[in-house]
């Protein structure tokens, strides 16, 4: 909608099929009302915070859509629009962009436009958003994933929010896709904070739960952090402070998110602001869409909103999509209010292009391996988003547009609790961190050390829970490279030329010289420290297994996970694994190998050499914390179908008599839900 030379205001209607330039196929002159109304001259023309409040209902409503319809579609735009529409289906539905020039008429609830009996945002053939028509333009790089998204709740102690409600549907829609994204939740922080985490985490997804409070004397929206801090926690709870739009742009001076949803009231603008509002402040920053608010609404619509969305995008959905998706969950589940109307999409890019990421393995695998056991179940994976991220990103940064930080450490080291009947996630890190590896195109092996195993003669059969010398580990991490329940195990015979030097230094002979065409058997042999240079051998045979390893891909990235390295024996450990492996290993002596390693935090603290801390990464699970134990609650009954709100008072219970001021061990939530069919409370589902 824009003014032309002559006088008054035309709509033009545009056609651009993919990949080609838009085309102009019809003007009409704008309806007097909305002239009127560009001009100034509002007269009964009802704003959005209005139309929704107090006093209006569904009447008021279809009236203002009839109203915007026929002030826009009138003459040769009209005509064409019904050839348009009579040729969408959903199956193949036409993408819909609104342009408006006049800031007044941008703030009108477009949303709400209605031809007779429909309203247009929610029919499925039409696909709405707003935004400048622009020509076409390739799409950005895709980023290979995980995609991050970062939730900061502005007043986390505010009781009106819903915010762990709503986390723990964001949680759970993205947790369908377990490995392919990456979800912080960031309370309350100050304005340095924020700044600083969207510099650090460089999200692709920015979801800000909070309220939009009209700013005094101007009627424009800033969002309010902190306004109801209490004084028990000074200072975990920064000082009150407003976004404004005018400081949207120093919020991040390295990295601008892809999205903003401003799942908050009253953010998508206000004609009395003359700055756009925050929405606007948004797109001017370099965010490629925004998703906010045009009135106030509810907790309640803003979590099914959400929860539809990140549905949505977990299925790959373009942005666009996704919205008008959230718009029918709003639609279906809350009556007698249109809050459905309420979300606002601008683009600044096709809506292809606002989140384009990528998987570098073949897509077909990737279901295969999230379905299989171990990565089938992080999807009940509570938590640890900061673990998660430093083990993510010690093994493999992400690069885009730069390096997050300095080229990884090589060795990654998950330390636990040494009681076996206490568990902490250990395992489950380990699963999470090979699967974003693997997705990002890396070859990944996961190895336990605890199973059991048998070579040569059976006296010497390691048993389950028993501890193994250094060449039963080896021949492990060698079996678990081939074993076809890997992701992507190697070919047999990449061993073949290892398991001939293995075999004749074992023996104490001269291995091989010649390159190994035919299948080599392992011979299941000890090694004989009183043979002739033990210690040559030991590193001959070290050395023969890095380059077969080495020779299968040497231009791909090979992650090996050893779960439970407590298990191979101290002395084995001490003078043979750890100088000959992961020592050389730590020290990024072979660049195309990064090695994970799980164990006991008291063995680890007596085993790995001090001098070698800065070489690798340590990362320490234990308990969830008592605070989070509530928000966590939600989370784990989300995931499992349970209803929160029916065993709200046990988990509260729970917590207060058993945590109230330590941590709560990992296994507590599936203790409750056994509890619950015990006594047959199994059945209580959302």
């Amino acid at each position: 909608m824009t003014p032309e030379d002559t006088p008054g205001w035309h709509v033009q209607l545009w056609s651009q099929p993919d990949g080609h330039h838009a085309e102009l196929v019809a003007t009409a002159p704008l309806g007097e009302d909305l002239v009127r109304v560009a001009a100034g001259e509002h007269g009964q023309w009802a704003l959005a915070p209005s139309l929704f409040g107090a006093g209006t209902d569904t009447a008021d409503r279809r009236a203002m859509g009839e109203r915007l319809f026929m002030a826009t579609f009138r003459g040769e735009v009209a005509r064409r629009w019904s050839v348009e529409r009579a040729a969408a289906t959903p199956a193949h539905p036409v993408r819909v962009r609104l342009d408006v020039a006049s800031p007044v008429l941008r703030a009108l609830p477009w949303e709400l436009v209605r031809e007779g009996t429909q309203w247009l945002y929610r029919r499925d053939e039409l696909i709405w958003s707003r935004g400048p028509m622009r020509g076409p333009e390739p799409a950005p790089p895709a980023e290979h994933g995980p995609l991050r998204v970062l939730v900061v709740v502005c007043s986390p102690d505010d009781p009106q929010f819903r915010a762990d409600d709503e986390i723990a549907h964001i949680e759970a829609a993205l947790a369908g896709i377990n490995g392919l994204a990456h979800t912080e939740v960031l309370d309350g922080p100050s304005r340095y904070r924020l700044a600083e985490t969207i510099d650090d985490l460089r999200p692709h997804v920015l979801h800000v739960i909070g309220h939009g409070m009209p700013r005094p004397g101007t009627g424009g929206a800033a969002l309010h952090f902190n306004w109801m801090r209490p004084n028990r926690h000074p200072v975990d709870h920064p000082e009150p402070w407003e976004l404004m739009a005018e400081h949207v742009d120093e919020l991040s001076m390295k990295w601008k998110p892809r999205l903003v949803v401003l799942n908050a009231c009253r953010t998508a603008g206000d004609p009395m602001e003359v700055i756009g509002g925050l929405a606007a402040a948004f797109l001017d920053s370099g965010v490629r869409a925004v998703v906010s608010m045009q009135a106030d609404i509810d907790s309640p619509a803003a979590v099914i909103f959400s929860s539809a969305l990140y549905r949505a995008i977990a299925d790959s959905c373009r942005i666009d999509k996704a919205v008008a998706l959230a718009r029918r969950a709003i639609a279906l589940q809350v009556a007698d209010t249109d809050c459905w109307a309420l979300p606002v999409l601008d683009l600044t890019h096709p809506p292809g292009c606002v989140l384009p990421r990528s998987f570098v393995a073949d897509p077909h695998l990737v279901a295969d391996v999230r379905a299989r056991r171990g990565y089938a179940d992080l999807r009940r994976f509570l938590d640890r988003s900061t673990e998660r991220r430093t083990a993510w990103w010690t093994l493999d940064p992400p690069m885009e547009p730069e390096p997050v930080r300095e080229p990884g450490r090589s060795l990654l080291v998950i330390g636990g609790s040494a009681d076996p009947k206490t568990r902490s996630g250990k395992t489950w890190l380990v699963y999470w961190s090979l699967l974003a590896c693997f997705l990002r195109g890396n070859r990944v092996t996961y190895v336990d050390l605890s199973s059991p195993v048998a070579y040569g003669d059976p006296t010497r059969r390691a048993v389950a829970g028993g501890v193994k010398d250094w060449t039963t580990a080896l021949r492990m991490i060698r079996d678990a490279c081939q074993d076809p329940r890997q992701p992507e195990p190697l070919p047999c015979k990449a061993f073949y030329g290892f398991n001939a030097v293995l075999n004749a230094l074992l023996r104490g002979a001269a291995p091989p010289t010649a390159d190994i065409g035919e299948p080599v058997r392992d011979e299941g042999l000890g090694f004989d420290d009183d043979v002739s240079r033990p210690d040559g051998r030991k590193a001959e045979i070290f050395a023969t297994f890095f380059d077969a390893l080495a020779a299968v891909s040497p231009d791909r990235l090979h992650v090996i996970a050893l779960d439970n390295v407590h298990r191979i024996m101290e002395g084995a450990f001490d003078d043979v694994f750890y100088p000959l492996f992961l020592g050389p290993v730590a020290a990024r002596r072979h660049r195309g190998l990064r090695v994970v390693v799980t164990g006991q935090n008291e063995w680890l603290d007596n085993h790995l050499p001090s001098g070698d801390h800065h070489l690798c990464q340590r990362i320490e699970v234990g308990g969830f914390a008592a605070g989070d134990y509530m928000r966590l609650a939600r989370d784990y009954c989300r995931r499992n179908g349970l209803a929160f709100e029916r065993l709200e008072i046990l988990f509260q219970k729970i917590q207060e008599l058993l945590y109230g001021g330590g941590y709560a061990p990992v296994t507590s939530f599936d203790e409750i839900k056994a509890m619950a069919t015990r006594l047959g409370l199994d059945g209580l589902r959302t």
